[in-house]
């Protein structure tokens, strides 16, 4: 989808650049107090210490496999281990730097504290070295399980699950990785954001993009977010005409309208839904903006049209008002609340939407977003977010952007 372009396209990048990163080699742990070890494992282990620091590499690959026979202790094996991973570092053989850090774990004897980091490192040297995603993604599952607060291994995880075409395994890792990162009390990196949007995009899940896109553009307010987001939401959302048009008002609150084809689409979309006033000023918003050219061609037909239609509406709206306050149902205030809301006189759309509210028959989801909107449109900060944080059902997930866009810096 071109309009989401530029998230889709940077997003797998962004990751990429910072997910995997080298691990430092591990240092060999000091003797434990306490070691038990057999007369044949003591013998053999001094030889291959011998010749690992004196930096006699050959000599100490020649001595491992005596070594390694006679261990059969635990103790035993997690020093083989430690001097295998010490010749592997130094003859630069990352396959077998992998074998030598699983064989330090397996023995058991690492300390549980020091067991992530070294699964953190085969999964480095797995990936960035020998190219062997699948033990990479093992690794990395492993160190997840051990630390799942780590919020970079989840995204380690997630780069190998990409790379290895499972990118719906890897949405929840991000998202995890984010929601990790604000539980510590930190705002999470634009990118991460990105990629998992951009993940949840790609498999089409609307309600992934609507549960992250809320506080997506609320930690990274910018009309771009904005913009992507919004349109991620309307084209994989099923949303009724009404929730469409609140959408693209937040677009357009947002500042995040962009190019002669978003004002002409929402401003036909309102034209068309009748709200003829809010159409008019949108497309002169866009012609001050110079984005739309109002003096010929079809946005000067658009105006011409919005215009005489907005006079018509402005000439009726007093007589709409005071048959709503004189109806029995609340049908004739929402049509006055949305009316007066797209003329931008946003206190007494809220009069009326708390009049429709109150004589009933309305869809109670539908006039509790317009009245938010209508609040948060004119400041009123508190109540609107009382009447946003109201709405359930289908509405609520518009009313979550509208609660997002309401808590930006005033």
């Amino acid at each position: 989808m071109n309009s989401v372009s530029k998230l889709a396209q940077g997003a797998a990048l962004a990751l990429a650049a910072t997910a995997i990163a080298n691990a430092a080699p591990a240092a060999a742990q000091a003797p434990y107090a306490g070691v038990s070890l057999t007369r044949a494992e003591r013998s053999t282990l001094l030889a291959l210490k011998t010749e690992v620091e004196s930096g006699n590499y050959a000599a100490a690959a020649a001595a491992l496999p005596a070594a390694r026979a006679a261990a059969t202790s635990a103790d035993a094996q997690h020093y083989v281990a430690q001097y295998q991973y010490q010749i592997a570092v130094g003859t630069n053989n990352y396959r077998a730097q992998t074998d030598a850090l699983q064989a330090l774990i397996a023995s058991g004897r690492v300390p549980a504290p020091q067991v992530p980091a070294i699964h953190q490192q085969i999964g480095s040297v797995a990936y960035n070295h020998i190219r062997d995603y699948g033990l990479a993604e093992r690794a990395f599952a492993a160190q997840v399980a051990a630390a799942p607060t780590n919020a970079e291994a989840m995204l380690n995880l997630a780069k190998v699950k990409i790379d290895l075409k499972k990118p719906q395994e890897a949405q929840p890792l991000v998202v995890r990785a984010i929601a990790a990162r604000t539980s510590a009390g930190q705002r999470a990196p634009e990118s991460w954001y990105k990629v998992a949007l951009d993940l949840a995009y790609r498999s089409k899940n609307a309600a992934q993009v609507a549960a992250l896109g809320p506080s997506f553009v609320a930690a990274y307010p910018s009309p771009q977010n904005w913009r992507d987001v919004l349109l991620m939401q309307r084209e994989l959302q099923a949303l009724d005409p009404a929730s469409a048009l609140d959408l693209y008002r937040l677009m357009r609150a947002s500042r995040a309208l962009a190019g002669e084809r978003d004002y002409f689409e929402m401003a036909t979309a309102l034209d068309a839904a009748g709200f003829a006033s809010e159409a008019r000023a949108v497309i002169e918003e866009g012609g001050a903006a110079r984005m739309v050219d109002t003096a010929k061609g079809a946005g000067k037909n658009l105006l011409t049209r919005t215009s005489a239609r907005a006079a018509q509406e402005r000439a009726a709206l007093a007589g709409l008002q005071a048959r709503a306050m004189a109806d029995a149902t609340g049908a004739l205030a929402l049509k006055a609340g949305d009316t007066l809301l797209g003329r931008g006189d946003y206190a007494k759309a809220a009069d009326m939407y708390r009049a429709a509210l109150q004589k009933g028959s309305v869809d109670t989801g539908l006039a509790n977003t317009r009245l938010g909107m209508a609040l948060a449109l004119a400041g009123q900060r508190a109540e609107a977010e009382a009447a946003l944080r109201s709405v359930t059902g289908p509405r609520s997930e518009v009313a979550a952007y509208w609660l997002a866009w309401l808590g930006r810096p005033a």
